[in-house]
């Protein structure tokens, strides 16, 4: 396409010319004609609409048409898009003539979503994407694999959803070992189901995913990770982390939350970072019983980190070498921990402390029971760091309790 440019043309515009000045009135050029009129022939034939002499309402349907017939703006029925690893993404996206990528079904689907669409992916190992659709409520986008074994349908790399909202992710396993599966951001949504966290698993930024109670987690890496005011909401009663992992399984960071919906049981089969992980006001939340069992450290707190906990908090440490139940790092740590039953730490290992505080809070409701194997300390109260219960019962430790002179272990 270009702009006129025959004689009489003004800065690629039409005049009507002007013998005073002189100007000549602009020559419509046969090159500008054919310029159009193959740019609008090229609109209305790759939407698949025949060209009609005397149809003056084609250019109109094309636009409201994608080249692959669905509506390019929004669409009026529910859409059904075909996703394989051996398909092609020239294909139409049938179940017969499926496309390549999870890309390429992005691409094929409307601005706005107004009636549910839905990626149906077959089994093998896909690429990440990017989502940015306005999806209508109460319509959903659902990428969906294989509910009864996510395995399956593998998302090794990137999903990447900005804005939307009433995304669902059904039957996939995030299996990312070299960044994160899915990262939502910008306010986007997110509902999960029947997902398996394998890899690097959910990222969430200034936005908010849901995991539903069939989802499961046996990560190789950081598999929750909510920060600058993100939030995930966990209805999984279990998450693992694997051997293998460097990684800390769960981290709110930067005003970011998780928060577990239901008792939660998490395994940390490592000598490596934490299980738990909150700094710089982020918060992670149970709202009920919350236990932890780990070769490592079970809960790191840093610049005012938060965690509370509406129920029991259990933890037992197994590692050889120096683990934590809690530790808060430096001066100005300012963390903040309540748990509304009792908090009971076990070292069965040689390496366990049992909590280690500077400049932070601790409130528990009921009994502090924290026993140890002979080694190390059970409690180390530093930098005006406060200590609150009902009562505790502190034992088996080398040094079972240090208690510096700022600082306060209360019991009422």
């Amino acid at each position: 396409m270009h702009r006129i440019d025959g004689p009489g043309a003004v800065t690629g515009l039409f005049t009507n010319g002007d013998p005073a000045v002189p100007q000549m009135a602009t020559v419509v050029t046969p090159e500008w004609l054919n310029d159009v009129q193959e740019n609008i022939v090229k609109v209305i034939t790759a939407a698949g609409i025949t060209l009609e002499k005397g149809n003056y309402d084609q250019l109109r349907q094309a636009i409201a048409l994608g080249s692959n017939g669905i509506s390019a703006i929004y669409n009026q029925t529910v859409i059904d898009i075909y996703v394989d690893p051996a398909g092609d993404d020239a294909n139409d996206g049938t179940q017969i003539a499926p496309m390549k990528t999870i890309l390429a079904a992005l691409h094929a689907l409307p601005i706005i979503i107004s009636h549910n669409a839905t990626i149906h992916l077959a089994s093998g190992s896909y690429d990440g994407a990017a989502v940015n659709s306005y999806i209508q409520s109460p319509a959903t986008l659902t990428i969906l694999g294989d509910t009864a074994a996510p395995a399956n349908v593998k998302l090794s790399g990137t999903l990447t959803v900005e804005n939307s909202r009433g995304l669902v992710i059904d039957g996939v396993e995030l299996s990312n070992a070299a960044g994160h599966s899915l990262v939502l951001t910008k306010g986007a949504m997110a509902t999960l189901r029947h997902c398996s966290i394998v890899g690097h698993g959910i990222s969430v930024k200034n936005a908010m995913a849901i995991l539903e109670s069939t989802c499961t987690c046996n990560s190789t890496g950081n598999a929750l990770i909510a920060y600058e005011g993100g939030l995930i909401s966990v209805g999984m009663a279990s998450l693992t982390a694997q051997a293998s992992s460097a990684s800390t399984l769960v981290v709110a960071t930067r005003g970011g939350q998780i928060v577990f919906e239901v008792d939660v049981s998490i395994t940390k089969n490592n000598t490596v970072m934490d299980a738990l992980y909150m700094s710089q006001a982020g918060r992670i939340m149970t709202c009920g019983n919350l236990s932890i069992n780990t070769a490592s450290n079970a809960i790191g707190l840093a610049s005012g980190g938060l965690l509370t906990v509406f129920g029991d908090l259990a933890i037992t440490l197994s590692g050889a070498t120096a683990c934590y139940g809690f530790y808060s790092n430096g001066a100005d740590c300012g963390c903040d921990i309540f748990i509304k039953g009792n908090l009971t730490i076990t070292a069965t290992g040689a390496g366990g402390y049992g909590l280690h505080l500077m400049a932070s809070r601790l409130a528990c409701y009921y009994t502090v029971t924290i026993t140890g194997c002979g080694n190390t300390c059970g409690v180390r109260l530093e930098r005006g760091s406060r200590m609150s219960c009902s009562a505790a019962n502190i034992s088996g430790w080398a040094t079972n309790q240090v208690v510096a002179a700022n600082s306060v272990l209360t019991t009422t």
